[in-house]
């Protein structure tokens, strides 16, 4: 456990199906529903360092709010399946209690095999 806010602790995930990513969504902060309390009071994530197969590296700066959906940190100008992603906190939004800095949610999106048929309404 770090004895700070977190700044430079990192996050690897191992992809076990890998794909091209068009997004990863991320809740940072301590997420529990209906209790924004909570949120303020523990880091929230403000700065990320993403690597993607140790070989594409970029830096997302996130908002601080309270997102309802998660938010979304595109993925630009890479296009290889992706089997290794690695974040690191590179800033955070202080809290007013704790020095914990929380990611409540990691989601990884892929673009769809094809476009969908769209079918008339009856």
């Amino acid at each position: 456990m770090a004895k700070d806010d977190g700044i430079g602790e990192s996050i690897t995930l191992d992809v076990k199906r890998p794909l091209p990513l068009y997004g990863i969504l991320i809740r940072p902060g301590y997420y529990e529903y209906g209790r924004e309390d909570v949120w303020r009071k523990n880091n929230r994530v403000a700065a990320l360092e993403i690597t993607l197969n140790d070989e594409h590296t970029f830096t997302e700066s996130i908002p601080d709010e309270r997102f309802e959906d998660p938010y979304l940190i595109r993925v630009r100008d890479y296009t290889k399946p992706v089997s290794k992603i690695k974040l690191v906190i590179k800033g955070v939004y202080s809290g007013t209690h704790f020095r914990d800095t929380c990611i409540s949610l990691v989601e990884l999106r892929v673009p769809l095999e094809k476009k969908p048929e769209i079918q008339p309404a009856r």
